[in-house]
C-alpha cells in the first residue's frame, strides 16, 4: 500500500480499491505526488515544468489532440493536450483478467503515463516521433518500445523517491513490476526488455 508520512501530504493517500470516491482521492493524490516530485526535479535541473491533467472516463471521450479516447485502449497520456486520460475499468480488467492489482500498481501505471509527460515536456516524444518517419516499420518500432520502456524508467524513478520517503510497503514494488509485465504488450512495451534491468 501506498502510504503518506505527513510531510508531503495530511494524510496517506486514499485506496486505490473501493468506493469510486476513494479512486478518485487515490488518483488525485497519486497525482499530486507525482507532480511534487517532478517539479521539484524540474527546478532543480533548471528546465521549465508545467503540470499535467489528469482525466478520468468511463465512456468516449475527446482527448483535446490525439482523438476520441476509449475505456477499452486502457490509461494513455496525449502529448498535445498535455493530459493523462484514466479508465478505472482498466484497472478491474488489470485484476480480474490478469490476476495484477494492488494499489500501488494503479499508481505505478499511472507514473508510467507521467513519464509520457516527462517525455513530452523535455522534447524526446517530438525528436522519436521525428526518428520514426521515413524510418523502416521495425525500426519505428524499435523506438516505440524505447519511448515504453523510458517512461518505465522515469516511473521507477519516482518509485524510488516513494521508497526513500517512507511510502511504499512490502510488495509495492512486485505489484508495479507485476502490473508492468501484464500490461506489457509485446509490439509495445517490449517482450524482451528486462524492465528490472533498467
Amino acid at each position: 500500500q501506498l502510504t503518506g508520512d505527513g510531510a508531503r501530504s495530511e494524510a496517506a493517500p486514499a485506496s486505490a480499491g473501493g468506493t469510486k470516491d476513494e479512486q478518485y482521492r487515490f488518483v488525485g493524490d497519486v497525482g499530486t505526488l507525482l507532480e511534487d516530485y517532478w517539479s521539484d526535479a524540474f527546478d532543480r535541473s533548471g528546465e521549465r515544468f508545467e503540470p499535467t491533467s489528469l482525466v478520468i472516463f468511463d465512456a468516449p471521450t475527446d482527448t483535446g489532440g490525439c482523438g476520441v479516447g476509449t475505456p477499452e485502449a486502457g490509461p494513455f497520456y496525449c502529448p498535445p493536450s498535455q493530459k493523462i486520460f484514466i479508465d478505472f475499468g482498466f484497472y478491474r480488467r488489470l485484476e480480474e483478467q490478469l490476476g495484477f492489482g494492488g494499489d500501488f500498481a494503479m499508481a505505478y501505471v499511472l507514473a508510467h503515463e507521467y513519464g509520457h509527460h516527462i517525455q513530452n515536456l523535455l522534447g524526446i516524444d517530438d525528436e522519436v516521433r521525428k526518428a520514426q518517419d521515413g524510418a523502416s516499420q521495425a525500426e519505428a518500432n524499435a523506438l516505440s518500445v524505447k519511448l515504453e520502456l523510458q517512461a518505465d524508467c522515469f516511473a521507477g524513478v519516482w518509485a524510488k523517491s516513494a521508497y526513500e520517503d517512507q511510502r511504499l510497503e512490502a510488495g509495492d514494488l512486485d505489484e508495479a513490476i507485476d502490473a508492468a509485465q501484464a500490461v506489457g504488450d509485446d509490439a509495445i512495451q517490449g517482450a524482451n526488455a528486462n524492465q528490472e534491468s533498467f
